[in-house]
């Protein structure tokens, strides 16, 4: 439970109508801009969801014996929350890709194909290229 209230925020999507990742990632931003706390903004994704299903014990959190993917930044995102969008990495089910793998899955020669105008996957990938998603002062 929040100290400043008597409720609990999950974040979620309507995938596969929206991108799942962009999605949750400008939610996250709103959310800190709107007076949420780096850490508070994060739990809404991390151990809250996996409370409100009942998972807690297996995830949400990073802890010996958890399920958890994870999304190595460069930066710490608690100190400048517009740290997020540094991605160097992922760790997905122990295995470690670092971004130029990630970058090469959404280029010609990678294993997705090129996508078409007004694709998401084309929003992601200038995302990825560009190191960033939403100009520095919507970081805040």
């Amino acid at each position: 439970m929040s100290s400043r209230g008597c409720g609990r925020l999950a974040l979620g999507t309507d995938a596969p109508l929206t991108p799942v990742g962009l999605h949750l990632h400008l939610a996250l931003r709103a959310l800190h801009r709107y007076g949420m706390s780096p850490a508070e903004a994060l739990t809404t994704v991390t151990r809250t969801p996996a409370r409100v299903f009942g998972v807690a014990d297996r995830l949400g959190t990073v802890e010996p014996g958890r399920i958890a993917d994870l999304t190595l930044v460069d930066g710490d995102p608690l100190t400048d929350f517009a740290d997020l969008i540094r991605v160097r990495a992922t760790i997905q089910g122990g295995v470690l890709r670092e971004r130029p793998a990630l970058e090469h899955a959404f280029t010609r020669s990678g294993a997705t194909p090129d996508p078409a105008p007004g694709d998401w996957r084309a929003v992601l990938h200038q995302m990825l290229r560009d190191g960033c998603c939403i100009a520095p002062e919507d970081a805040r």
